[in-house]
């Protein structure tokens, strides 16, 4: 995982000068190459970013104050849109509404709520009806990957 937090606090001219060589680089040399965007300060840097060809994935983080990455389906639909994976740190609801909205292609979605098994089993359900739905209505290929961490337990 790759990440300039310092990003944050520089203009798109700074941070493709001084940042973003460094970046392809670092991308070019590491094969799943996954970059921390953190914070809605560094959104001017993401084309950029969606142009590094070697650059796998992102992973979104609003920042501090902002709502969940849920509410930000405009950045998660240029990120996807770009060809990158996207993995986001969400509740099931807001797992729930980026796959009914976007699909589950390509997302991680990474949720740290408690779950009982048989409520693991029907949250899956869920997520794949809802990307089934948008397969089916925007005919794309569906699939996705889905975490729930259980306090230090195996991902399921």
């Amino acid at each position: 995982m790759l990440q300039c937090d310092f990003c944050y606090m520089i203009s798109p001219a700074m941070f493709a000068r001084f940042v973003l060589p460094e970046l392809e680089s670092c991308c070019n040399f590491l094969e799943n190459a996954f970059y921390h965007l953190d914070g809605v300060g560094a959104l001017p840097h993401l084309d950029m970013l969606l142009g590094i060809e070697s650059l796998v994935g992102i992973q979104w983080v609003p920042g501090a104050g902002q709502s969940g990455p849920q509410d930000w389906l405009d950045v998660l639909g240029r990120i996807r849109g770009a060809g990158k994976l996207c993995q986001v740190s969400v509740s099931p609801e807001g797992a729930l509404k980026i796959s009914r909205e976007l699909g589950g292609k390509g997302f991680q979605f990474i949720i740290s709520q408690d779950m009982t098994p048989a409520e693991a089993h029907s949250f899956i359900k869920e997520m794949a009806r809802a990307d089934r739905k948008v397969k089916q209505g925007r005919r794309q290929a569906a699939g996705a990957c889905y975490s729930l961490r259980r306090h230090g337990e195996k991902t399921l």
